[in-house]
């Protein structure tokens, strides 16, 4: 209960322009984190060419 509690949290966020999606590029899909980074580190959000 509280992982689906959780996960609709974090899209509730991402729609709100509150959250951020990291990831992608590995073929697996990207990742919804539900708060902005205010500093990210570039190499560590994308995956390398």
């Amino acid at each position: 209960m509280l992982d689906a509690w959780m996960a609709a949290a974090t899209v509730r966020e991402f729609v709100e322009d509150r959250g951020m999606e990291v990831g992608g590029g590995d073929g697996l899909g990207s990742i919804i984190l539900p708060r902005k980074l205010e500093r990210p580190i570039g190499p560590v959000l994308h995956w390398p060419e």
